[in-house]
């Protein structure tokens, strides 16, 4: 018997290298964690005493190495029941496993490991049209987080060399920018309008974008964006852009909404973009994008508003219902307010912590309200 207990660490070395055989660690492929390897270890030492049951217990060993968590349990009651006869059970109690096939330990792994970290940004200009590039990690989404200054000069006269205002991030690349219009020389003039915008990049997957566009008849009916999906979706917006006289109201504003009732105005359920945003006088119009995505299995969303009195600013932490310290991502799901001001102090801007445990701030300035939604 000690010989062939001996030959177990040896079949380890050979069978069990520190990786599973398709090259991912255990947290990737979801496998039974060191802890549970070890007390199932003590478990067979326990159980398997004559040496004509070494060989049962090596490959049960190989069994629970390779085997994910999720079906631990339910292979724990049925294979020990099969092959002791429930003699085990009867001495050190089974529990069984839950209909689902996941144990209390998984779910709490994955709440956990729902949102790992997050990328933030900011950037301003007056006229730095190509944007700025910015480096997120790959697995993150990015979505508009701050939007401050004037919005309301750009694209007097159409064309390719005249420029809308614009906060918005698209792609790896945040634009920040005032408007330009063309003059009777068919040279481009910048407004010199200063815009600030800020994003905040979170691990996610894109499921679908929108875009919202000003009538020059009316307001412009909501947009729909995505199906309602499942508790996991969240939409943000990803960015606004403004012509002249387009964001030179205290009551414009822009948003993207979850609606789980069809109306006169939603003929179906789903994430909607809508504003009341204005063309300029020769029909050029403002904008409005978001986008929807899903997140991690395990994620949590809070979300709520904040709102400043004329002239006042609030500045307050936000997402504090997700519990601290834990990881969180903020973003903006709601602009509300003028932003006709050459002021980058003028706005709705959410602040990333400086740690990623740490708390997210939004300030809303003058007569402004925001919206937005944490995930953690």
């Amino acid at each position: 018997m000690g010989s062939l207990r001996g030959a177990i660490p040896v079949l380890d070395a050979l069978f069990c290298p520190q990786q599973d055989f398709d090259g991912h660690d255990a947290r990737v492929r979801g496998s039974t964690s060191n802890v549970t390897r070890r007390a199932w270890r003590m478990t067979l030492d326990s159980a398997f005493e004559a040496p004509t049951a070494m060989a049962t217990r090596w490959v049960a060993e190989r069994m629970i190495e390779t085997m994910p968590r999720k079906h631990l349990s339910s292979l724990i009651s049925a294979s020990i029941v099969a092959v002791f006869g429930g003699g085990l059970c009867m001495t050190l109690g089974c529990a069984a496993a839950d209909p689902d096939g996941f144990n209390a330990e998984e779910i709490v792994d994955e709440a956990e490991e729902a949102l790992t970290g997050f990328s933030a940004f900011t950037a301003q200009s007056t006229t730095n049209f190509t944007g700025t590039t910015i480096s997120p990690d790959p697995s993150e989404r990015c979505f508009l987080s701050g939007v401050a200054g004037n919005l309301n000069q750009g694209l007097w006269v159409g064309g390719s060399i005249s420029m809308k205002a614009a906060a918005r991030v698209s792609g790896s690349t945040l634009f920040a920018h005032g408007g330009a219009f063309t003059d009777q020389h068919n040279a481009r003039v910048p407004y010199n309008n200063l815009v600030k915008a800020s994003t905040a990049c979170l691990p996610s997957s894109y499921v679908a974008s929108g875009l919202w566009s000003s009538n020059s008849g009316g307001t412009s009916p909501p947009v729909w964006v995505a199906a309602l999906g499942t508790s996991l979706r969240q939409c943000f917006l990803t960015g606004v852009t403004g012509v002249d006289g387009s964001w030179n109201s205290s009551t414009r504003f822009a948003r993207v909404v979850k609606i789980t009732t069809t109306d006169a105005t939603h003929s179906s359920t789903g994430w909607y973009i809508e504003g009341n945003l204005i063309d300029d006088v020769s029909g050029s119009h403002a904008t409005i994008s978001a986008d929807c995505a899903d997140f991690p299995t395990g994620t949590e969303f809070a979300s709520g508003m904040a709102y400043a009195t004329e002239d006042g600013t609030t500045s307050v932490p936000i997402g504090g219902s997700l519990g601290s310290p834990v990881v969180k991502g903020c973003a903006l799901t709601e602009i509300n307010g003028a932003f006709n001001l050459n002021n980058a102090s003028e706005g709705i801007v959410i602040t990333a912590p400086s740690v990623n445990t740490g708390l997210w701030m939004i300030t809303v300035t003058n007569s402004r309200l925001g919206r937005w939604a944490c995930a953690k």
